[in-house]
């Protein structure tokens, strides 16, 4: 099994809205779903201030820089590391800037070179 197949098998069992989606869409439609599933919910349990989903859901991200293919990783950085937001006026989001992994640090501030660290 490849990891690509990996990871959408495991978006689907965790976020069983995609299940009528992956029905009725291409390939590269589901990655990119499964991928804005993931972040909606990554950023829905920062918001939640859930730490306990937070590091779990950092942890499959980690899985993801980790283990994709450079296509599927280019989409995830786009999708997920450069949209997830960690600071604004109403909702105080930047305690789970400690929570991010090294590698997944690096990459955010990679993939937005001279944003400040606790605000996107």
């Amino acid at each position: 099994m490849t990891f690509r197949t990996e990871f959408l098998d495991w978006a689907r069992d965790a976020f069983p809205e995609l299940e009528v989606e992956f029905q009725r869409a291409s390939a590269q439609s589901r990655l990119y779903s499964a991928f804005l599933a993931f972040r909606n919910h990554t950023q829905s349990a920062i918001d939640n201030q859930d730490s306990r989903r937070v590091v779990e859901l950092f942890g499959m991200a980690d899985r993801v820089l980790a283990c994709s293919y450079p296509e599927m990783r280019s989409l995830f950085h786009v999708v997920f590391v450069e949209d997830l937001k960690f600071h604004d006026e109403r909702t105080k989001r930047s305690w789970a800037l400690k929570l991010l992994s090294p590698s997944l640090r690096w990459e955010r501030e990679r993939s937005l070179p001279g944003l400040p660290r606790d605000q996107t």
